[in-house]
């Protein structure tokens, strides 16, 4: 599942995540999206 979901996210377009605020997501994927985000970052430390 998680497979699936980075995918999706690596395969869609940068360009619609750059005006997305991750303080007021607009919907459940950019929630998703922001949490994804979260992950990484948490990762990388």
């Amino acid at each position: 599942m998680k497979r699936l979901v980075l995918a999706i996210l690596l395969c869609s377009s940068t360009a619609a995540f750059a005006d997305s605020a991750c303080d007021k997501p607009r919907d459940d994927f950019d929630g998703l999206y922001c949490l994804n985000k979260v992950y990484l970052e948490a990762d990388k430390e």
